[in-house]
């Protein structure tokens, strides 16, 4: 877990959060429909998947209101979101970010497309 309340005033939790993932075992993506409406999100996911890649941190998915496979194609809403965070982007970047979610649409996760069923469920 990342807790930001170490971070003094006037600092941005750029950099923090940056060091935090890179010392960490393990890191928990959450991605929703609108995650791909991000470039912070997309940029720290980069960051995640080379430490995966780099030193062999664990990575998990959480799908919370949105299909794996919409992730991995970036199609329906997500996908929607995903265009438009592109435009004004490099082609370069965009292939990054589209591989990158791609690669966590396939992770193996829980998938909670709604909240109180898995609550009910997990019961």
């Amino acid at each position: 877990m990342f807790d930001d309340q170490g971070i003094e005033r006037g600092q941005t939790i750029a950099s923090e959060l940056k060091q935090a993932i890179r010392e960490s075992m393990i890191s928990i993506v959450v991605l929703s429909k609108n995650y791909a409406s991000s470039r912070w999100c997309l940029k720290q996911l980069l960051e995640i998947l080379k430490c995966k890649e780099d030193m062999g941190q664990v990575v998990r998915t959480v799908f919370y209101g949105v299909d794996p496979s919409d992730v991995q194609k970036q199609t329906g809403e997500f996908g929607k979101a995903f265009k438009e965070t592109c435009g004004g982007k490099t082609e370069e970047e965009n292939q990054r970010w589209r591989q990158a979610l791609t690669y966590v649409g396939i992770i193996a996760g829980e998938h909670l497309l709604n909240l109180f069923v898995w609550t009910k469920n997990r019961m």
